[in-house]
């Protein structure tokens, strides 16, 4: 059993990493054919707009990981009617997301621009990427959606091969509409409308054509409110992560405008691609053990769950070590990437090795927030995200500037991650603390009955 969980793990782990991997490499994709082709400044907006694809990939991660941690529990409980149920609910959720935010977000993004302190050429490139990106959101969602509920439908090769497709469709389409047509930023926007929108298709058809475990039929897809309710209850953590990324993105990109100036925000640009995609490795982790402790835990077999937990844990750490070294070693290669040199280079390589060190803990983190969700302690995995998001992270990029300037931009992430690890450590202790004290307590009542 031992040697057969271990396999298990690791059938869901590295297709769900390669996946995570994939699905963000849109993003460097981009950047690399961006900044080679159309320059530093394209490249600087299209940072600036990358906020707005994750918050839709957000919502994607609030339905798709909300519905995906159900469908787990109620496959390990064998209530696979009711877990097609929660499929359907999932998709009309999203179709509802769509219809009110894609809109709004429409009108206001120049406005979001103006904030950030965009303008010029730099606004109106950022502006024209972000609306194109709004206009696709439909395909973003679903696309995220899909993949995670296939994963937990038992099948991660095929969400893997899914990712895959669409990330070989963005490359070729990237390189048509970039280099040969010279559409810059528009034809980016649409390489990525593009090869989502056939990925969607392929998890349509996974379902239309019977792959699934679930039977999925018309009944399925219908509003109930209380799969509603559950879906956005056990999927806030996944929304909260992925906003914490987009929150840290667009204060990151400010705080460095406002202290290193258009060099500050290019080498920032360099940090961000290089530690999302990183991090999307992590959180592939994340994303795969999830899976199998939701079926677990739906199944109550808690001794295997915990076990599932330890060897995320253990990898998370091994990865983060790894992290710590590939970002060291390549801090002088990755701005040369993206076509970035001179003061901005430099300020990104300086930017690299002081990220680098958040990876010690980042790991540890992200699967303890994914485990708490799939065993439905959503408060405890609330707690690390939201409070990452909301008050750990912001305060140490408001804080640190004012002391080291462009540097203390760099030192906020690595920070951060040492001050939540800090809460997890207090978490992990209250709950050995009280497994203690209940066997202390049966130990002392035992005794004083014999």
């Amino acid at each position: 059993m031992r040697f057969g969980d271990l396999k298990l793990f690791f059938y869901y782990v590295i297709p769900t990493m390669f996946s995570t991997l994939i699905w963000g490499s849109y993003s460097i994709i981009d950047a690399i054919f961006v900044g080679h082709s159309a320059g530093t400044t394209s490249l600087t907006a299209l940072n600036l707009s990358y906020p707005i694809a994750m918050l839709f990939a957000a919502i994607g991660s609030l339905t798709g990981v909300g519905a995906g941690v159900l469908v787990g529990q109620l496959r390990g409980a064998k209530k696979v009617k009711e877990a097609a149920d929660v499929f359907g609910v999932m998709v009309v959720l999203q179709m509802v997301f769509c219809a009110v935010l894609i809109p709004i977000m429409y009108f206001c993004f120049p406005f979001f621009l103006r904030q950030m302190g965009a303008s010029g050429l730099l606004f109106s490139e950022a502006n024209i990427y972000g609306r194109l990106i709004c206009l696709g959101a439909v395909t973003t969602m679903l696309c995220a959606g899909l993949t995670i509920v296939i994963r937990n439908d038992g099948h991660p090769r095929f969400a893997m091969m899914l990712d895959v497709t669409g990330l070989l469709l963005n490359i070729l389409l990237d390189f048509l509409f970039v280099v040969p047509l010279n559409l810059g930023l528009v034809g980016a926007a649409w390489a990525i409308v593009i090869a989502e929108t056939v990925q969607t298709i392929g998890g349509v058809a996974y379902f239309k054509l019977k792959k699934s475990h679930l039977p999925v039929t018309e009944r399925c897809f219908r509003f109930h409110w209380a799969n509603v309710v559950k879906i956005i209850r056990v999927g806030i953590p996944a929304f909260g992560l992925s906003l914490s990324m987009m929150a840290f993105l667009s204060f990151h990109n400010y705080q460095a405008l406002v202290y290193g100036g258009e060099d500050g925000l290019a080498a920032c640009a360099v940090v961000n691609e290089v530690v999302a995609l990183l991090l999307l490795l992590i959180s592939g982790l994340a994303q795969g053990v999830q899976p199998l402790v939701s079926y677990l835990h739906g199944a109550r077999s808690y001794w295997r769950q915990n076990r599932m937990g330890v060897r995320g844990y253990c990898m998370a750490l091994i990865m983060g070590l790894f992290f710590v070294c590939l970002m060291y070693v390549g801090a002088d290669w990755y701005p040369r990437l993206f076509d970035v040199h001179g003061t901005a280079a430099e300020e990104a390589t300086i930017g690299l090795r002081i990220s680098a060190w958040s990876f010690l803990f980042m790991g540890v983190i992200q699967v303890a927030a994914a485990y708490y969700q799939a065993t439905n302690k959503i408060f405890y995995s609330s707690l690390l995200i939201y409070g990452d998001t909301f008050c750990v992270l912001p305060i140490c990029l408001l804080i640190l500037p004012m002391w080291l300037g462009l540097d203390g931009v760099w030192w906020a992430l690595p920070v951060s991650r040492v001050l939540l690890f800090l809460i997890l450590m207090t978490m992990w202790g209250k709950r050995l603390y009280a497994k203690f004290n209940k066997r202390l307590t049966a130990c002392v009542q035992k005794v004083a009955v014999e």
